[in-house]
């Protein structure tokens, strides 16, 4: 999970809500493209559930499918690119964020993250997958900001906690760039491979 996903373009969708609904449910924690920005989102839009931008994070899932049979082999470095770039802000910025950044930041990173799951695909993936997905994606944000929330009233030392757990975050999405910049992480065959069948991560 620390090296972004070798394109398993690996799992397919089975025809079976059930099944189609649990791949779904996994993907977001197959790949470091989806999981880690969706972490870094949480720790972003730290604060009360009343607080929480849900327009702009669900429309940003939403372009993200709708996004992702267009979306290149990039997608995933765009991901992490963001991700890291939203850790490193709550770092040097502290939390809370302003409403504009906490909207846009909603936006995007679920955006980048799930079109970087989904791109590729010859056809659009099926619906209860798609819910999967959005669950996962919700069940780690969510819960994250949450807890981040409860951690920042604490005072000048819960501030301190979330910079450094955004510094981590922000020092591990830096270091995978790195690896992938230096293409030690991707397979460029099986990304070429996965392209020319059409296919993407969640198809067989």
């Amino acid at each position: 999970m620390l090296l972004p996903g070798a394109a398993l373009a690996h799992v397919g969708a089975s025809g079976e809500v059930t099944a189609d609904a649990l791949l779904g449910l996994r993907l977001p924690l197959l790949y470091a493209e989806g999981v880690l920005p969706l972490l870094a989102l949480g720790l972003a839009l730290a604060g009360s559930a009343k607080a929480f931008p849900w327009t702009w994070a669900l429309a940003g899932l939403g372009l993200g499918i709708l996004g992702a049979p267009w979306a290149g082999e990039t997608t995933a470095v765009a991901s992490l690119g963001a991700g890291a770039l939203a850790a490193a802000t709550v770092a040097l910025m502290g939390l809370p964020l302003t409403g504009m950044l906490r909207a846009g930041l909603a936006l995007v990173l679920p955006g980048l993250a799930l079109a970087s799951l989904y791109h590729g695909g010859s056809t659009q993936p099926p619906i209860p997958m798609v819910l999967g997905s959005f669950a996962t994606a919700t069940a780690l944000v969510v819960p994250l900001a949450l807890i981040a929330g409860a951690v920042l009233r604490l005072g000048r030392g819960g501030q301190i906690a979330l910079r450094i757990a955004a510094s981590w975050l922000a020092a591990i999405r830096i270091l995978m760039l790195a690896f992938v910049q230096a293409g030690l992480t991707y397979s460029a065959a099986a990304r070429l491979g996965s392209t020319q069948s059409g296919r993407g991560k969640w198809q067989v």
